[in-house]
């Protein structure tokens, strides 16, 4: 339903308990006083819009703020938070071949993620339910006693999902040098 029909079925719901939306406020002949109605009318309406925008306000992040958010997950180890934020048929690809949900989840517990940077972070809408994104991570980081440090090339493409945001492919590649 579009938010146009949810503001007249809300108007209508209201009017049905008794507040005219339409009916001028200087004809009124309720018992309740002109200022009172109008003021009632104005708490209405503000009430309505914030029910109908909450979950759009819910799910305007940035691709900035996603891609920032499940990194911040990763480096904080927040097994939680970071799957919530993956398709149930996410993919991955790395040097090391395909990844699952399983093994990014593995690859938490053996990263130590110091800290991170992502620079030059463009996205385009491929359609209304899916972006791409693509961007530069500089990383200090290390896998077990390996050191990961250095710039990745990355992409991740996301699907919107109701109200969220969820990644459903990611890509590193480690720059040259």
């Amino acid at each position: 339903m579009s938010a146009l029909g949810d503001i007249g079925h809300y108007q209508q719901e209201a009017s049905q308990a008794g507040f005219n939306f339409l009916r001028p406020a200087s004809k009124s002949k309720s018992a309740v006083p002109i200022k009172e109605e109008n003021e009632m009318r104005m708490i209405l309406s503000l009430a309505s819009a914030t029910l109908l925008l909450a979950p759009v306000a819910a799910s305007a992040a940035s691709p900035q703020q996603l891609e920032n958010g499940i990194w911040q997950a990763f480096k904080d180890k927040n097994a939680n938070a970071f799957k919530a934020m993956f398709t149930p048929n996410y993919v991955g690809i790395y040097d090391d071949g395909p990844a699952t949900l399983a093994k990014e989840l593995q690859a938490m517990k053996d990263t130590r993620l110091q800290s991170f940077a992502i620079s030059g972070l463009t996205s385009r809408m491929i359609d209304p339910d899916d972006m791409l994104t693509t961007y530069a991570v500089d990383m200090k980081a290390a896998v077990g006693k390996r050191d990961a440090s250095g710039r990745y090339w990355t992409t991740s493409l996301w699907h919107r999902s109701g109200n969220k945001w969820l990644t459903a492919y990611h890509s590193e590649i480690k720059a040259k040098k």
